[in-house]
Order: C-alpha cells, then sequence, then structure tokens
C-alpha cells in the first residue's frame, strides 16, 4: 500500500499502556457499551455490525472518537500514529453533521424541495437477523441521491480514496443519513424469504479532501470558517507526502497536541482541535481567531467538550409484518494498538518531557518490540432498541488522561 512515513524524532516510540484500564474490545457489544452508554442501555441485541468476530489479539480500544484520541494519545505519549484518508474525512463528515442537524430549516432549501420528514423505504427478503444491513445503508443511500436538490453532494460525501474498503462505503452511507435525519425518516421493509505518523494511500487521496472542503461555504458562514481551519492543516498533510523531511512538516507533527493542567479545567489545544469545530449539538467551540494560516486552525478545548466522533440514525423495520425500532450507528469508534517492530524506549519517562535534559535520563532503550503504535477504527453497527429516541450523547471523564 503506497503511503509516506514521517520521521519526526530518533527517539523510540514507548510501549502501549492502556491509560485508564478501558480494554481491549472483546466484541461489538463492548464497543458500544463503551461509546454509547446511554443508547446501549436501552438496547435489546445487536443486529449486525462491520465488526464481525472479536478477540484480544486484535487490540481495539473503544473511544468516543477514535481518530481525536488516538492522534491526542500517540502524541501525548510518544507512539507511532498510522493514519488513512477516511480517518481525517469521517471526522470532517461528522462535524459537518453536528452543524446540519442544528441549522437543518436554515439549510432545508440548499438539500431538499420537500417540507418536514420524507419517509424513505428499502425492501429486503429475509428477517431482522439475516437481512444485510450493510447493503440497506447503500440502498438507502440511492434513495437519498433521488430525493435532493443536488445529486452530487453523495459524491462528495463518498470515500474514493486507494484505502477506501467497502466498510467505509457503509459507514459514510451511515454518516449521510445522520447528516439528512432532520428532512429524512428511514424504514427497513423486510419481507418473508507520534516517533513517526505514516499517511496511508497517495498524495492524491490527501489532495481530494483538500479540494472537498472548497464546498464547506455554500452551507453557510460558519462551515465557511470550519473550512479555513481546516485547509491549513490539510495542506500540511500533502506536503508530507512531497517532502517528508522538510523541517516545516516535521515541525507541524510536532504541534499536533497539547494537554493542559496548568490550571482551570483540562483542555486541549494543537491542530487536532481543527476537527473539534461543533460540540455534539451543533454549537460552535472553535472560537475565531486573527491569526493566519496554521495559528488559525489552533485553539484551545476543554477536555469535557471533545464531541463524538461516530452518529447515530433511528430505522423504523417492519419486520415480516411486526414493527421493530432499530438504530444504526457509524464513525470513529477506537483505535488499534500494533507492534511497529522497532526497538522501544524503556526508560520510564511517561510522565516527562520526551527530550533528554539535565532533569531527565538519556533513552534507555529495550530488549524487544511491543505495542506502540496508534490507528484509528471505523465501523458501523444496527441494534434493536427499546425505544427510538436518539440520544445526544456526553463526553464522559473515564475516557479522558489521568495524567
Amino acid at each position: 500500500m503506497a503511503g509516506v512515513t514521517i520521521q519526526i524524532t530518533d527517539i523510540p516510540s514507548r510501549r502501549w499502556e492502556d491509560p485508564q484500564e478501558v480494554g481491549v474490545a472483546d466484541s461489538v457489544e463492548y464497543i458500544f457499551k463503551s461509546c454509547a452508554p446511554e443508547d446501549h442501555e436501552s438496547s435489546k441485541v445487536i443486529v449486525d455490525s462491520s465488526f464481525g468476530s472479536m478477540s484480544p489479539d486484535d487490540a481495539i480500544y473503544p473511544s468516543e472518537n477514535g481518530f481525536v484520541w488516538a492522534v491526542t494519545h500517540a502524541y501525548s505519549n510518544h507512539h507511532h500514529l498510522v493514519l488513512r484518508p477516511e480517518d481525517v474525512w469521517f471526522a470532517i463528515l461528522v462535524q459537518l453533521g453536528f452543524y446540519m442537524n442544528a441549522h437543518a430549516e436554515e439549510l432545508r432549501h440548499l438539500f431538499v424541495a420537500h417540507e418536514g420528514m420524507k419517509e424513505l423505504v428499502v425492501e429486503r427478503v429475509g428477517t431482522l437477523s439475516t437481512v444485510d444491513i450493510g447493503g440497506f445503508a447503500l440502498e438507502m443511500m440511492d434513495n437519498m441521491i433521488q430525493n435532493i436538490k443536488d445529486p452530487s453532494l453523495m459524491a462528495w460525501m463518498m470515500p474514493d480514496f486507494t484505502t477506501t474498503t467497502p466498510t467505509d462505503i457503509v459507514v459514510a452511507s451511515i454518516l449521510m443519513m445522520g447528516t439528512l435525519q432532520k428532512y429524512f425518516s428511514y424504514r427497513l421493509l423486510i419481507q418473508c424469504g507520534i516517533p513517526s505518523v505514516t499517511l496511508q494511500g497517495t498524495r492524491e487521496d490527501w489532495q481530494k479532501i483538500l479540494d472537498r472542503i472548497a464546498f464547506l461555504p455554500k452551507l453557510g458562514y460558519e462551515p465557511e470558517l470550519f473550512m479555513n481551519v481546516l485547509r491549513p492543516v490539510l495542506q500540511y498533510f500533502v506536503r508530507s507526502f512531497e517532502t517528508p523531511e522538510d523541517q516545516e512538516v516535521i515541525g507541524f507533527w510536532g504541534r499536533i497536541a497539547h494537554i493542559s493542567r496548568e490550571c482551570g479545567p483540562d483542555s486541549l489545544s494543537g491542530w487536532i482541535t481543527a476537527f473539534i469545530f461543533w460540540n455534539s449539538r451543533g454549537d460552535q467551540v472553535h472560537y475565531t481567531s486573527s491569526q493566519h494560516g496554521l495559528e488559525a486552525s489552533m485553539h484551545q478545548v476543554l477536555l469535557r467538550d471533545i464531541p463524538l466522533g461516530f452518529t447515530s440514525v433511528p430505522v423504523k423495520v417492519l419486520n415480516n409484518g411486526v414493527e421493530k425500532s432499530t438504530r444504526v450507528f457509524a464513525g470513529s469508534v477506537g483505535f488499534q494498538v500494533k507492534a511497529s517492530g522497532n526497538v522501544l524506549d524503556k526508560s520510564r519517562r511517561h510522565k516527562d518531557p520526551w527530550f533528554p535534559n539535565k532533569q531527565n535520563p538519556l533513552v534507555e532503550l529495550g530488549e524487544t518490540t511491543g505495542p506502540d503504535t496508534l490507528q484509528p477504527v471505523s465501523g458501523w453497527w444496527m441494534d434493536e432498541s427499546t425505544d427510538n429516541k436518539r440520544t445526544i450523547q456526553e463526553p464522559r471523564e473515564w475516557m479522558k488522561f489521568p495524567w
């Protein structure tokens, strides 16, 4: 697979240590419970998911925002980081969904011609336990294309990078359903029968993301601000393919995130905050900066205000004549921890500055390798619920850093 690795420092990576002892996920049920506990409480059973059989060997750690927390954990604890174009694009789409749902009526004229909610129906053969939910999401996307003013919007939202998988297409389809859920309701009718950062993909994949954000100003003033915040960050992603050894590029990857616990509430800063423009209610949390370029993308976000990296959408299912309430969830729901194969730094300076000085000893190399590389994980699942209300999850302190 094509890609580029930016070598930021020669100091070895550190072994991954679960800061909150959340533990690896051995089932999609565990991911669901960890990411959306309120929804999990009202859930009867998970109907289908993209995860299939799971084991601790997969080393997937649940997270309310897999992209933001994988990047922040890697940066703060000196782990390697691997990113796909889809990780960044889904982060943008989820943020945009928060904004559009909070401003649905203001934007209605841009997307649909009808008033109120229009029900879209997909018919499938089988039962709720056997039907292909991924196929349902793709067919629902086709239905939405036929019912929006500008069908090219779907092509704009769909990932088509060299790294895109069938699961990514389903995730994007469900994110689209979530983005437009103030205009459509959905029914399924079932009838009988940081030492280094590796950017995966190609330069052209990352350029596509940079090109696509030019659409955002059509959605209003705040999305235009979002575009301006994203652009300098995405430009460095592209530059990383062109000149990975350039000092400015290396410097960019050295300013990902900083967690402040000095006074007041704990906060996060650095360019990762460019992907935290709205909270889960669609309220802007990124202040307008007088700075230009990359500095304009950096602001402080309280850890408790970091929004979700996924969306949920209610779907009514007529299962062989019996109506059931279900929900589909999709987005960035964790991160995977792998081993790079390199020798680890075992100097135990976990909370100290990475670079040696008079107070901090030089790096002590270990004899073995171990888990030291983080990569965001996207996926989806459908559950049957006791109620079909869409809840707005709030970030929880137990998911945050202990240091």
